[in-house]
């Protein structure tokens, strides 16, 4: 699992907090770094139990339940 983890460069999240910000703006603008973080590289979305997240439509986002399951079959 670690294989996938990827560290992005700060001057690449920078490049897209604006439209973070934008997007998380009336929900919870604490949150737009992990958006921008997510928005500056090609991914399959985040794993987040935070509800906010839920509320923006730009990323998908991924319970741990449902990542579980997903792992699991994965597996077979």
């Amino acid at each position: 699992m670690f294989d996938q983890i990827q560290i992005v460069e700060d001057n690449k999240v920078k490049k897209h907090m604006k439209e973070a910000t934008e997007i998380m703006k009336d929900i919870d603008i604490k949150d737009s770094p992990i958006l921008a973080c997510a928005l500056s590289i090609p991914n399959e979305g985040i794993w987040t139990e935070d509800k906010d997240f839920e509320k923006q439509t730009k990323i998908p986002i991924w319970k741990t339940k449902v990542l579980k399951e997903y792992v699991k079959n994965r597996r077979k």
